[in-house]
């Protein structure tokens, strides 16, 4: 999905729905233009959210994970691998705004903005930390 989405000015639910192989849900109100859930082997699921502007042109995709207990469907160590594998730089850690807040890995791939969002609690060291959110954001002109 990072690599076929290095070169798009946005996001199609047709293209998403192909890349994932499986149907996507519209949502006619709000920034949430699409949607879909998918189960995962270790009883997780994955949501994927199409957020923009203006329908049908969504700029931002959002791939969320709800753990199932005592799972990790994805750490900041096993996405390393899959960014280098699209071409996108290694992720960066920053640190929380503020106190209580999330931190995030930035990558980039192009005009792509690649951010994974982890509990505030973890470090630059945490790489095992679970992703609890990763976010795909086109930026500007390609």
């Amino acid at each position: 999905m990072i690599r076929g989405a290095q070169h798009v000015r946005h996001f199609s639910a047709d293209e998403v729905a192909a890349q994932l192989g499986h149907p996507l849900q519209s949502n006619a109100e709000g920034p949430e233009y699409f949607v879909t859930s998918l189960p995962l082997a270790d009883g997780s699921k994955f949501l994927v959210f199409g957020v923009g502007l203006s329908s049908p042109q969504v700029d931002r995709l959002d791939l969320e994970f709800e753990p199932a207990p005592g799972q990790c469907p994805l750490s900041v160590a096993a996405l390393q691998p899959v960014l280098t594998a699209a071409g996108a730089t290694p992720a960066q850690w920053q640190a929380p705004i503020r106190f209580g807040s999330v931190a995030e890995w930035d990558s980039r791939a192009g005009s792509l903005l690649i951010t994974a969002i982890v509990d505030g609690k973890y470090g630059a060291a945490d790489t095992d930390a679970c992703i609890q959110r990763i976010s795909l954001q086109i930026l500007g002109e390609h």
